[in-house]
This record gives structure tokens, sequence and C-alpha cells, in this order.
């Protein structure tokens, strides 16, 4: 889907549909360098930056301890959303990568070519929704959807 609006990324801000903001601060428009939201953790299993100077020099898929967790929440500058085109352009048309996550292109395939920081947030500034249970618990009314066949499986 990021490659569809593949034009519109400079100067702008991604965002994973998954997710609950609370604190409206985390969108603040205003911004120089292209970051990341994270939250620096002890122990997580969601996917953990490593950062030194406030660029991200590594990122693990499967968590870790003692790093940043990544939230889908990132900011674009004009100069690296042009790149970030370029690059999901190549992933996309040349080496017919449909199934990649966007992400995996900035964070696994082309990271030394970008300068990503982190925009640093507190971990109940964002909550992901991954599951209809995790929504339920937020929203009980979504539990009658529970009962539909679709979801039961």
């Amino acid at each position: 889907s990021l490659y569809v609006a593949r034009d519109y990324i400079g100067n702008a801000i991604i965002l994973d549909g998954d997710q609950i903001i609370y604190n409206k601060e985390i969108l603040n428009s205003r911004f120089e360098t292209s970051q990341y939201c994270a939250c620096w953790t002890e122990d997580t299993s969601e996917w953990l930056l490593t950062v030194k100077d406030n660029q991200i020099t590594s990122c693990s898929r499967t968590g870790g301890q003692k790093g940043y967790q990544l939230y889908g929440i990132s900011f674009w500058s004009k100069q690296d959303g042009k790149q970030l085109k370029g690059h999901l352009e190549k992933e996309f048309l040349e080496n017919k990568q449909t199934d990649l996550f966007w992400d995996d292109v900035a964070l696994f395939k082309y990271l030394d070519m970008y300068h990503l920081g982190i925009r640093e947030i507190n971990a109940k500034d964002v909550i992901e929704i991954d599951s209809i249970k995790e929504l339920i618990e937020i929203d009980p009314t979504y539990e009658r959807y529970l009962r539909r066949e679709e979801f039961i499986r």
C-alpha cells in the first residue's frame, strides 16, 4: 500500500492503521529529520531498535532486551521520502518483492542509506491492536463480533 502512495512520502507522517494514539503531541508535524516513534523497553517481543547518537543502527523483528520498541508511526523528510520512493520502486518493480513490509525496505534492506532517528514516546501513548480480542479489551462493544463465524477461526 505504501508503494501506491509513494509519490507522497516526502515531508510526511506514515501511520500503521492498527494503532490507537492517546497522546496527540506524537503527531506534531514539525520535524527536521526522519524518525520512528519508539519507547525504551527492558524486554519486548515486538520490533526492537538499537540506537546510537539518536540514529537507528539496527532492528530486530523478534524483539529483545534493553532497546527502543518500534511503533508504527514514522516521519519522513523530503530527502529520505524521495529515497524511500526509489527503494520501494526497486523492490516492487525490479526485485518483484510484493509481500514485503514497507518498513523492511528502510530498516533492513537500506538502513545505512537513511538518517533515521527516533521520536521518543511513552508506552501508554500508543496502543497497537493486533487482534479482535485486544480490541475488545479496549472496547467491549466489539464482543458481539466474536460470535460471528468468520471470527471464530
